[in-house]
């Protein structure tokens, strides 16, 4: 097991900008590192009958709780929780019910983590399985295979390939974009992108849907210095225009997606002598 550092927030009393900025681009999960300690107590259950398997589980032992967008075993976390969830609530809920326990992540992350820290529960008995009585150590490794079962059969045998990044991608979609073939004008991405529900960067997918597509995620991004305005920083997703043709529809995307900001200009003055385009909005005359 590696060793995690502890919250960032405890390394100091006092932060600067910078600091800041680190912390709104954190994709560290908390929720991983409750978690993956009762994964691992059961892992050394889960056959290892192939090499593909043996480094499956030698990335999740080595992980250090970081979503990046390439950590291999961010992706078998995240595609595990998926599988979790289904085998504890499907088969009592049903297909409609459980879709809408699933709409809102916060909701089924809590009451899992809860279940899993008890131990025992009748909704880790699979009720389509008459004569057997699944415990949690059974849930957690058919979850596991299924797990590695997905991830072999999509996405081939080479472990090292399953990079979060690679599943867990990011579109920003233009309200035109949402028909061919205005989409390849309209929207900017499909980028590849870390995080989740439970990091602070936040990039949630949707848990009923068969893709891990981000569908949640900071619009804006704002660091105010409250003893000097003037020093503050501030992003957004995509650019100040709308219009796909504009020079600033997607000038801000690169700072966004690499946790960079551009200073926020407030004063007045400095708007007049920059150099920045000025859009001014006339209302039409009535008549």
């Amino acid at each position: 097991m590696c060793f995690i550092e502890p919250p960032f927030l405890s390394k100091k009393n006092k932060f600067n900008l910078d600091d800041f900025k680190t912390i709104q681009s954190d994709q560290y999960s908390a929720h991983a590192q409750f978690l993956m300690p009762i994964i691992l107590e059961v892992l050394p259950k889960f056959k290892q009958d192939t090499k593909s398997k043996t480094y499956f589980c030698r990335a999740l032992q080595t992980w250090d709780y970081d979503l990046d967008a390439e950590a291999v075993a961010a992706t078998i976390f995240e595609v595990f929780l998926t599988r979790l969830f289904k085998n504890i609530f499907l088969d009592e809920l049903g297909d409609s019910l459980f879709n809408n326990f699933v709409e809102l992540p916060n909701i089924p992350i809590r009451i899992t983590d809860n279940l899993l820290t008890k131990g025992t529960s009748e909704w880790f008995d699979n009720i389509h399985t008459p004569g057997i009585k699944e415990t949690m150590t059974d849930i957690l490794l058919i979850s596991l295979e299924e797990t590695f079962n997905y991830l072999e059969t999509n996405f081939g045998e080479t472990v090292h390939h399953w990079r979060w990044g690679m599943i867990h991608s990011l579109t920003l979609e233009h309200p035109l974009g949402t028909k061919k073939p205005l989409d390849l004008l309209c929207n900017i991405g499909s980028f590849p992108f870390g995080g989740s529900c439970t990091s602070v960067n936040n990039a949630s997918y949707s848990l009923n849907k068969n893709d891990f597509r981000t569908v949640v995620g900071s619009s804006m991004r704002q660091i105010v210095d409250l003893s000097n305005m003037h020093n503050s920083s501030i992003v957004i997703t995509t650019g100040q225009s709308g219009h796909p043709l504009s020079k600033h529809f997607k000038d801000q995307t690169s700072l966004w997606l690499n946790g960079e900001y551009h200073k926020a200009i407030t004063d007045s003055l400095e708007i007049i002598d920059s150099d920045c385009d000025l859009l001014i909005l006339k209302p039409v005359p009535s008549n």
